[in-house]
């Protein structure tokens, strides 16, 4: 853990306990003059080494003397970035603890610090422990999932951030009741966060040039609690670790000198702040006076690389998999140009190999392993003069440090083993904590006549030269036959077959040995080892090491381990990938073995003769599995032996099609077999029969599990001879009706009843309904808008070399590939909408699909181009018009989507298949995904932790977007938000009013012009192409970066504020191992784009490419975050936050289009003939102002810009262009990216 080095916290003195040698029970020697406090030991040393430098980060300037306007980010080429001598570190300390004194600040009141590894988390160190107040350095990268957590069981009364962002986000965690929290300290920005203070305001007008270094005590005792450090919940809910004064002391102790006490050592903190591991060697320079080097905010090997060059570091802690990829960095300049004088090496699989790449590869004069926990460290560790080093290196981890107890004892006793016995490791003594925050896991800590103890749930053993041997991890032992396996001594057979092989056992389930080992390998280009050879080396162990597989790192799709911030390997994440694989693995193999014979449909179409019996539906739901999976499992197999939860979801919608019964995922807990399903099945078919005796017997059920015979008049009503959903009654707002809380069973008849009710009104029957769709919150606003044409998209095509007749069938055997396609809309009672899903027929078609006969082409433009109510009322989420143009005798196709049936990339497959469709009826038209497994997963899981955490990700993202009104544009000129016609809303009088005045006047000569309101731009971006190879940027956000910088010359705030449209091409809420074995996201028949409301910071100060990747950062993250439901984020925010995001989410838009990108109907080979033509595109969202863009060729980006006219006239938004066309030109220049936006931007 820690490095031994020299320091005055304690001095040793003999023990005179003699040891018990027979035992593995070690006490190190008792440390003495351990009564002081951290601010003795840091004024000490500010007095002895004013001038040596105490704090060096590389990614900071001074920010508290001359604050940068976006806090600071600099290369470690730069000289200026921040360092602070020990007299400026002692005298900002003292100026900050008057501040917070003067405000009621005293002793143990508690700092919750949310800070990156930067000056100001040593500043704020050392200020509490002058003070005698706790200061806990918490992850600023869990404040999103665990910031109430730490904010609870802290219970601070000064809360700090790093920046403006990370305030903000602050405050959707703290307590409704803060009075508690005296003081908010915001450390960098140009504005402060309501309520919060701003760093450098504290030394506005404060001076302490003139100010005495003193060697004082402080405020604190040192039985006092100085520090609280969080475990990293791996294993369970973080805890908190109070260390005392006299414990870090304790730590602090100098148990390896160097030969000359004159050297200043200069340590490299790169591991987290918040982390023992970081606090520990700050600590420990900060007590002899040596420097602490700050290389970035977070890990970073290449500012790693450039801290050990330019600040030629000589003391760094780190794991053997990091010196690997120092050495192995194309940017290592070799051990010559490092100065490293010691590694401290941590982790329990150490080899020979590792600590000879710290000495030869990294020129290291020694590499000293060390073992310590957040409860305490370090504990175990060598002297680098220790006789039982060969070449530096020996298996075991180390000796009982000075101050420190060991003791190996019986699992879950006390019971002390005996010598090269295995057993659990317990550590003790005055560096090991004696209880956790709030007496929480207390089993684990215990006091005897020796003293405190901490139970590690380390497997070790201890020789007779008391070296202690960490096995492994408990919790990891795999239990083979009823015998205990350490994983590790099977690793470390394996790493040594040769160099840089890496692996890692875990134990997976095994009917008849309980577990069974399984080893998963990365094995180097330069390492000639197969797996067999791999097995039988671990077979001469013994019986009981024998592998039952091996598999390679890259076959589990990854290619690194995955680990934690410090280098531990996630095992966890290990066995689920392999166990995916297997299950993987073992359904394709049941495929290609078994002969699956074709079953027909079961019972005919959306209908059953329900058996009496449980087994005659156990046998079809048998035969429904084989369907599936082409495997026909018994009726007493678990389904989980062979079925993830898209299966399972699958398999529920296809139960519900053929036996008209609904299953839920919920039910398979206590129904995993096929067995217990069909009983559950008959038991709800009871059910249904006694529904249907208590309405009378109305009508037969073939689609919905009862029949709820009410006519929904308020869920479709009539409207210019056909049937829509009454719009006026919905709040398309954050004020949308919320689903009321039911049960699974309820919902779902809920949601048929009201299909069957809608379907009735507008001439079907129950049994043309195939099924029926939920819609996510994000589109409900697309599905029924303020107007009947509010978001509908119209793409107009001419057709080629085909008939009306040819175009009329391919469109219909396209409907019946596309269920999504063949959708109306309906409304639950409560006013939530829904899709419903009309079975391929007759009826369908001549809904949908009109031919149309015009006499010349401005009467087929007055069609493509119709904007009224009457031309866009229909159910009907997709319509076709087939218009046959006299005088010319051209064919033209159009078709009208509703947004909330499409998105970008499954609009482009659905005309690429209907444009071979329409050439060749028996074309095969490639297999989908079917949409709704995905639209029922997106609803089932929106309440599971998965979407939990991205809905607390995307309020923390929009806490406080309220203070930044002044962000939002454009400016709101005219009530509602409407591109396009306007006539059938009630606002249009108003409307048409302040249009006029907008135009100044000229409206009626531009009207006809401006029906469709759009302007397009091509900006040749010459250096696109650079960038993207320089940076890795993509041209995606590149446009969003410009959209951006835009709006920040528009505004003058340094926010940006729009809704953005994400592609959100995953599965919702499930595991990435799962996501893994399941069919391409790509492949899904149907939208699963999202839209997310930006809140985009620009840093005037910050480089152009530095902004860039930050905006590519933040877009993959909320890419990642973009499925959570939009009505829980608002109810996650405070009222008047979730108003302003609302109402920022109709202003501006931006979409990456890839099917205007890509062409509606290319993708396919040169040789292919194009029937379908597009030659045009409207759309009519309710919006102010739209931006659409793609790159038309390599260096060509192509954006279109459509606005409400009640809003901007002509002169403003060509206006806008040009400067959305500058902007992008300057962001791709490359003699621009080191430059900050402010200088490139004049903004």
């Amino acid at each position: 853990m820690a490095v031994p080095t020299q320091s005055s916290a304690g001095e040793a003195a003999a023990d005179t306990r003699p040891p018990a040698k027979h035992l593995s029970e070690c006490p190190g020697e008792k440390l003495v003059n351990l009564d002081r406090t951290l601010w003795d030991m840091f004024s000490k040393a500010a007095v002895d080494r004013p001038n040596n430098d105490a704090i060096v980060s590389m990614w900071q300037t001074d920010t508290t003397t001359t604050p940068p306007s976006d806090g600071p980010y600099r290369d470690a080429d730069n000289p200026e970035y921040l360092r602070w001598s020990y007299s400026e570190l002692y005298k900002r300390s003292i100026v900050l603890s008057s501040w917070l004194q003067k405000r009621g600040c005293e002793l143990r009141t508690r700092v919750a610090a949310f800070l990156w590894n930067s000056a100001e988390w040593g500043l704020f160190l050392w200020t509490s422990a002058k003070l005698g107040m706790v200061y806990a350095p918490l992850d600023p990268r869990l404040l999103a999932s665990e910031g109430t957590f730490f904010l609870e069981a802290t219970s601070p009364a000064v809360v700090v951030a790093q920046d403006a962002a990370e305030a903000a986000a602050l405050e959707s965690h703290l307590p409704k009741d803060s009075s508690s929290i005296i003081v908010r300290i915001q450390c960098s920005g140009d504005i402060a966060v309501a309520g919060w203070t701003l760093l450098r305001e504290i030394w506005a007008g404060k001076t302490t040039a003139e100010a005495d270094i003193v060697h004082e005590r402080g405020n604190a005792s040192s039985g006092d609690t100085a520090l609280i450090v969080f475990t990293s919940g791996t294993t369970s809910i973080p805890k908190g670790c109070p260390h005392t004064h006299m414990s870090l002391a304790a730590q602090m102790h100098t148990y390896d000198p160097n030969p000359d006490p004159t050297f200043m050592d200069r340590w490299l903190v790169h591991t987290p702040a918040s982390h023992i591991f970081a606090v520990n060697n700050a600590l420990r320079a900060w007590g002899l006076g040596h420097a602490v080097i700050l290389p970035s905010k977070a890990f970073d090997i290449g500012a790693t690389l450039k801290a050990l060059v330019h600040e030629q570091c000589t003391i760094m802690s780190a794991v053997p998999t990091l010196v690997k990829a120092i050495l192995g960095n194309p940017l290592f300049p070799g051990k010559k140009a490092l100065n490293l004088s010691i590694v401290t090496i941590g982790g329990t699989l150490i080899t020979p190999e590792d600590i000879r790449l710290c000495r030869e590869g990294l020129g290291a004069k020694d590499a000293i392993q060390a073992f310590g926990m957040s409860e305490g460290a370090p504990v175990i560790s060598w002297t680098r003069s220790d006789p039982l080093l060969k070449d530096g290196y020996h298996p075991g981890v180390g000796k009982t440090l000075p101050g420190a107890n060991t003791r190996i004892c019986v699992p879950g006793t006390r019971e002390v083993v005996a010598r090269n016995q295995v057993g659990e490791l317990h550590i003790g003594g005055p560096p090991v904590i004696e209880g956790y925050l709030g007496g929480v896991e207390s089993q684990s800590l215990y006091t005897d006549a020796v003293g405190n103890w901490l139970v590690t749930g380390d497997q070790a053993r201890m020789d007779e030269d008391g070296v202690i041997y960490i096995l492994g991890r408990y919790k990891d032992v795999i239990i083979r036959g009823g015998e205990n396996i350490p994983p590790l001594k099977l690793e470390t057979t394996i790493g040594g077959m040769g160099a840089g092989i890496v692996a890692q056992v875990v134990g997976l389930p095994d009917e008849i040995a309980g577990q069974v080992s399984v080893a998963v390998v990365k094995i180097p280009e330069t390492a000639e080892v197969s797996k067999t050879e791999i097995m039988a080396t671990c077979r001469e162990l013994g019986p009981m090491y024998a592998l039952g597989s091996v598999y390679l790192l890259s076959e589990l799709g990854m290619e690194t381990f995955p680990m934690t911030s410090l280098g531990k390997i996630k095992k966890e994440v290990l066995k689920e990938a392999v166990l995916a694989l297997r299950l993987h693995a073992k359904v394709k193999e049941r495929v290609s073995t078994v002969d699956v014979q074709p079953t027909a449909p079961i019972n005919g179409h959306n209908g059953l003769n329900r058996p009496e019996e449980p087994l005659s539906i156990a046998d079809q739901l048998v035969t429904i599995w084989e369907e599936l999976i082409g495997v026909r499992p018994g009726v007493d197999d678990s389904v989980s032996s062979f079925a993830d939860s898209i299966s399972l979801l699958r398999y529920c919608d296809r139960v519900f099609s053929v036996l008209v019964l609904r299953l839920f995922l919920q039910d398979f807990t206590k129904n995993d077999t096929i067995a217990k399903q069909a009983a559950l099945l008959t038991q709800r078919a009871e059910q249904q029969d006694a529904i249907k005796k208590a309405t009378n017997g109305l009508g037969k059920v073939a689609f919905s599990p009862a029949r709820m015979d009410h006519p929904m008049t308020n869920g479709v009503v009539q409207q210019n001879g056909v049937h829509k959903p009454k719009a006026a009654d919905l709040h398309i707002s954050s004020a949308l009706p919320k689903s009321p809380k039911s049960s699974p069973i309820k919902r779902e008849l809920d949601l048929h009843s009201a299909a069957i009710s809608a379907v009735a009104s507008t001439g079907f029957e129950q049994s043309d309904i195939e099924n029926a769709i939920r819609i996510k919150d994000s589109f409900h606003r697309l599905a029924i808008g303020t107007r009947p044409q509010s978001y509908h998209t119209r793409l107009v095509f001419r057709v080629v070399t085909a008939t009306i007749a040819q175009v009329r069938r391919g469109i219909e055997t396209a409907l019946s590939t596309r269920p999504i396609f063949r959708t109306m809309i309906a409304q639950l009672p409560d006013g939530t909408p829904f899709h419903i899903v009309i079975t391929p027929c007759s009826s369908l078609f001549d809904g949908m699909i009109e031919t149309l006969e015009v006499s010349h082409t401005p009467a087929l433009e007055s069609i493509t181009k119709d904007g009224s109510a009457e031309g866009h009322t229909s159910p009907w989420m997709a319509r076709f018009q087939i218009v046959q143009v006299q005088e010319s005798t051209q064919t033209f196709l159009i078709a009208t989507y509703n947004q909330s049936i499409i998105d970008a990339l499954s609009l482009q497959t659905w005309h690429l298949d209907l444009d071979r469709l329409i050439q060749n009826p028996e074309y095969s038209v490639p297999l989908l995904s079917p949409f709704k497994p995905f639209a029922d997963l997106l609803h089932l899981y929106r309440s599971s932790v998965p979407a939990q955490a991205s809905v607390a990700y995307n309020v923390s993202r929009l806490r406080g977007i309220s203070r930044f009104r002044d962000a939002l544009w454009p400016v709101q000129r005219a009530p509602g938000w409407m591109i396009a016609d306007d006539c059938s809303t009630s606002l249009e009088p108003e409307r048409a009013l302040i249009r006029n005045q907008v135009w100044k006047g000229q409206w009626d000569s531009f009207a006809d012009e401006f029906q469709i309101p759009r302007i397009a731009r091509v900006s040749t971006l010459s250096g696109m192409e650079r960038l993207q190879s320089v940076l890795q940027i993509d041209p995606c956000i590149v446009m969003k970066t410009a959209i951006a910088i835009f709006n920040v010359l528009q505004t003058g705030s340094r926010y940006a504020i729009f809704n953005s449209y994400h592609s959100a091409r995953s599965w919702p809420f499930v595991p990435a191992w799962i996501e893994a074995v399941l069919p391409s996201a790509e492949s899904i028949g149907g939208p699963t784009a999202e839209w997310t409301v930006e809140l985009c910071e620009v840093l005037r100060r910050e480089s152009v490419a530095d902004l860039l990747k930050q905006m590519g950062l933040e877009h993959n993250e909320l890419e990642r975050h973009a499925h959570a439901p939009w009505e829980k984020v608002l109810e996650g925010l405070r009222d008047e936050e979730a108003e302003v995001a609302v109402d920022a989410s109709f202003r501006q838009s931006f979409v990456w289009d890839v099917n205007m990108g890509l062409g509606t109907t290319r993708g396919y080979s040169a040789s292919d003939e194009k029937v379908l033509d597009i030659v045009a595109r409207y759309d009519w969202p309710d919006c102010g102002l739209v931006w659409t863009a793609f790159m038309v060729d390599k260096s060509n980006l192509f954006f279109i810009a459509s606005w409400d006219t009640a809003q901007l006239s002509l002169e403003e938004v060509e206006g806008h262009c040009n400067t959305m066309a500058s902007v992008l030109r300057q962001l791709v220049n490359e003699e621009n990216w080191n430059k900050p936006v402010a200088e490139v931007f004049s903004c």
